[in-house]
């Protein structure tokens, strides 16, 4: 919910030059906050909300001696600007955290001793670390992109098993 005053029971709550620090306090108000206070003429706070979590807080104030105050639909826009600007944050999150764990997928198959390759629905090589390459022979660069089962399995009875080994795998999963 936005900030509102309990006395006035609006959303736009007037400040003056001596706030009740207390009762800024008991409205979620942080203490370093009440040092601009004297600033301003109105002031409204909207939470970021990420599901659950407040992850932040919208504030916007009119300067002291503007004689204004926060119309609801004021309120309902920071609201719903709110509701985005939770949602970019809540993104960059999960983006930083797919970079981590990103990273360290490719540190693990890149110093993993076993020969790993990442092969997509269709049957190409997206990724090959350097075990891969002692054991078959091929350069990461001329392995990406290329059908592994061209690069794995020799022509012949073995290579059809491994087609068919493959096509069966995308077609039910592992």
């Amino acid at each position: 919910k936005p900030l509102a005053s309990p006395e006035q029971g609006n959303i736009s709550t007037s400040i003056g030059a001596a706030p009740d620090r207390a009762k800024w306090r008991a409205m979620g108000v942080m203490e370093r906050s009440v040092r601009w206070v004297r600033w301003l003429e109105a002031v409204v706070g909207v939470p970021l909300i990420l599901g659950s979590e407040v992850v932040g807080v919208l504030g916007v104030g009119h300067p002291a001696g503007s004689n204004r105050t926060f119309a609801p639909e004021e309120v309902d826009l920071l609201t719903q600007f709110a509701a985005l600007a939770a949602l970019a944050i809540g993104n960059a999150r999960l983006y930083t955290q797919v970079q981590r764990e990103k990273l360290y997928f490719e540190t693990l198959l890149r110093n993993i001793p076993t020969a790993t390759a990442i092969i997509d629905p269709a049957g190409r090589i997206i990724s090959w670390n350097p075990a891969a390459e002692a054991l078959f022979g091929y350069p990461q660069a001329e392995a990406i992109g290329q059908e592994a089962d061209n690069l794995i399995a020799m022509p012949g009875d073995l290579h059809a098993e491994a087609q068919a080994f493959t096509r069966r795998t995308f077609a039910v999963g592992l």
